[in-house]
């Protein structure tokens, strides 16, 4: 799965087209583009929807710019880019021709008839394994991958690596590691992703499909056991969690700064870093992966230009750019010789991960997921309440499925 409070399961542009798009959006769900030389309702600009942040977009904007002259960048928080897409999609006034979307949208987008196909020059087989079933559902291609991502364990030198193929095992070896003063051992996110790798660890949720009503119930105190070992981490080894929407510059500070020894980031978060800043990289035992793909709406009016894009922005020239701008991991089946030292280690950390369910109903079960985690994390609630809370909801989200 790129930043985030990632998928309560944001991103923007750095101008006043930005602001102007992103208020329309929001206040109209199925806004309009920001235009600066055409009126909104002018239909020979290409509308691209996106969740880049704003050093991404200025990067891609560049890019395009070469070839192109008639794109609308829209961009969209990521938090709101599912609810907005779907909206916009189902709206042909205000349809898209392209969008950049989280892989965890996908199956909802196919399955309500929404996406056309690729064109047969993009090929599954150049891209990774993680990539071609990311971009792909029900056995079928919808989509053209443009990043890989997920959760790493980023580290200082001479700080050694947690080797660890359990997250008991890292914690062990992480609390093992002397710490000086004013420095914690570690830092995540309180957040419903950052949880996958302690759900993998004590339930059988968030593997490869999603669970039955009896499953659920029959890991309920299994999914207690979870939230509260995660939830006990930001009591005591984990650095406290930083204010509501400031977490993505703290974290990054924290760690530049050597007060945290390993972060456990997300993979996107370090391509952020300063190129010459000395960061390994290692595997996170049962971390999710994912990706961000390029779809293109049945509606789009202009879906030969928006593919068109899409190849230029999946170039191996322009996947290289952006990997040396904003450390974006190449979804190629091979990796580029000239990738940076850093992303190398990110991309083989990364093959290791596992995608969340492919399932319309897994970003659902997010949304219900994070304030059951935050209210054990805050002590409003205990872990077996909370546990049997999400059960209750997230038996609602599977429509009673045996």
């Amino acid at each position: 799965m790129q930043p985030r409070t990632r998928r309560g399961l944001t991103d923007q542009r750095t101008s006043l087209c930005w602001w102007r798009s992103f208020a329309f959006v929001v206040s109209v769900v199925a806004g309009a583009a920001c235009r600066p030389d055409a009126s909104p309702t002018a239909d020979h600009r290409v509308r691209f929807l996106h969740t880049f942040s704003p050093r991404q977009a200025s990067h891609v904007a560049a890019l395009l710019a070469q070839k192109f002259s008639d794109v609308d960048l829209v961009a969209v928080p990521f938090a709101r880019g599912r609810q907005v897409l779907r909206a916009n999609v189902a709206s042909p006034e205000h349809c898209p021709d392209l969008a950049r979307i989280d892989a965890t949208w996908l199956p909802e987008l196919v399955d309500a008839d929404l996406l056309q196909p690729p064109p047969s020059n993009f090929r599954a087989a150049d891209w990774t394994p993680i990539a071609q079933a990311l971009a792909s559902y029900h056995s079928q291609l919808w989509a053209v991958p443009h990043s890989i991502d997920g959760l790493v364990v980023a580290r200082r030198p001479p700080l050694p690596p947690p080797t660890a193929t359990t997250i008991a095992a890292l914690l062990g070896a992480i609390a093992q590691q002397p710490t000086r003063a004013n420095q914690w051992r570690m830092q995540l996110r309180a957040d419903g992703y950052w949880m996958v790798p302690w759900l993998r660890s004590e339930t059988t949720l968030f593997h490869s499909g999603l669970p039955t009503v009896a499953q659920l119930t029959e890991q309920q105190a299994a999914l207690a056991r979870a939230l509260a070992t995660f939830a006990d981490l930001f009591a005591g080894a984990a650095a406290p969690r930083p204010p509501n929407g400031t977490e993505a510059t703290i974290e990054a500070s924290r760690f530049v700064d050597g007060n945290v020894g390993y972060w456990i980031a997300g993979s996107w978060q370090l391509g952020e870093l300063a190129p010459e800043l000395d960061v390994a990289v290692t595997a996170l035992p049962q971390a999710p992966v994912g990706a961000q793909l390029f779809v293109v709406p049945r509606c789009a009016v202009h879906s030969v230009r928006a593919w068109q894009l899409v190849a230029t922005l999946t170039s191996p020239a322009a996947l290289l750019r952006l990997a040396e701008q904003d450390g974006l991991v190449s979804p190629a089946a091979v990796a580029d010789p000239q990738l940076p030292g850093r992303l190398q280690a990110i991309r083989a950390a990364l093959q290791s991960g596992e995608p969340l369910p492919q399932a319309a109903a897994t970003p659902r079960l997010f949304d219900d997921l994070a304030p059951a985690m935050m209210a054990v994390i805050d002590h409003e609630a205990t872990a077996d309440e909370a546990a049997a809370g999400l059960v209750r909801s997230w038996t609602r989200v599977l429509g009673g499925q045996p």
